[in-house]
């Protein structure tokens, strides 16, 4: 066999064999056949989209491993078509989290910028008293924007 075409082929079959294993996977979720994962840092991410608040670790499914017979069965009993009890929300980045977290960081500049300047200008009391005031607001707004991020981290697992 020609070489080009035996490598197109190999090539096929990987990608076959891919999604073929994707839909098992699939498949083994809809019906419930699997087990949870936990994650172990606590940061929210695509994968692990749910929560237990026992353990307070975000987990996800995966399906459990079955030989190809195990499955060949499985397919033979189970409802062609198992409809999900509740669609999975795909969390967003909030944007007044982000936004905050911006006006946090050009405080902290200007602040600073201010600071050195009143210290050079007038004195520097005055220019400590800029920059201190500066980073003390920074810090309140930078711990807002952390506050919002966790509220929407509860609110994306309270609503799943």
């Amino acid at each position: 066999m020609n070489q080009i075409v035996e490598q197109y082929l190999e090539d096929q079959r990987k990608i076959f064999r891919r999604i073929e294993e994707e839909n098992r996977s699939k498949r083994l979720l809809e019906l419930g056949l699997s087990t949870k994962e936990y994650l172990e840092d606590q940061e929210f991410t695509e994968d692990y989209q749910f929560f237990d608040d026992d353990l307070q670790k975000w987990y996800r499914y995966i399906p459990i491993d079955v030989t190809d017979a195990e499955y060949a069965e499985i397919c033979k009993y189970a409802p062609k078509e198992v409809l999900p009890e509740k669609p999975l929300k795909k969390p967003k980045e909030n944007g007044v989290k982000s936004a905050i977290q911006i006006v946090a960081y050009v405080i902290f500049a200007i602040g600073f910028i201010a600071g050195v300047i009143m210290s050079q200008e007038l004195s520097a009391g005055i220019g400590v008293a800029y920059g201190t005031c500066a980073v003390v607001l920074g810090i309140l707004m930078l711990g807002f924007a952390e506050i919002i991020k966790l509220l929407d981290k509860i609110s994306i697992t309270k609503s799943i």
